[in-house]
């Protein structure tokens, strides 16, 4: 998932990097139209990259209302047949048993279909904000050293 302010990121490290050097200084000279652009470059595009970031969020709120709605479905299904085995009376217990069991599975199977969803959304959106703060430091230096 490369976002377009990674590339402009990029750009602009490659104009630092390919700017004359100034004799006896750690300085550099480069094209002040050709950063001020890529800057506002970066400007423009800085709010899709952050729509990215929120379709992420609603990416995971789809997937804990369908693993809700897939548990409640579950649920009905196990109180279902559990109401359906009670009428057997020969099997009552039997079945108040297995209905039991059919519906811990099902609220199991749920609150890890749920903390998956949370964590993989979580670690998605840790590495995507750890990666703009790498860049951005980058940046930061990068404008650091033009001055």
């Amino acid at each position: 998932m490369k976002v377009e302010i990674v590339n402009l990121i990029d750009m602009l490290e490659e104009i630092v990097n390919n700017g004359g050097k100034v004799p006896f200084s750690n300085k550099i000279t480069v094209d002040k139209d050709e950063v001020l652009s890529v800057l506002n470059e970066m400007r423009m595009r800085l709010p899709a990259d952050i729509k990215l970031a929120l379709e992420i969020i609603d990416e995971k709120q789809r997937i804990l209302l369908s693993a809700q709605k897939s548990a409640k479905e579950v649920i009905e299904e196990a109180q279902h047949e559990r109401e359906e085995l009670i009428e057997e009376h020969e099997i009552t217990k039997m079945a108040t048993a297995h209905a039991e069991e059919l519906v811990e599975k099902a609220q199991n199977h749920a609150k890890e279909m749920r903390a998956g969803a949370t964590d993989y959304v979580d670690t998605m959106l840790e590495e995507f904000q750890e990666y703009l703060k790498e860049k951005i430091r980058e940046l930061d230096e990068n404008r650091k050293s033009l001055r």
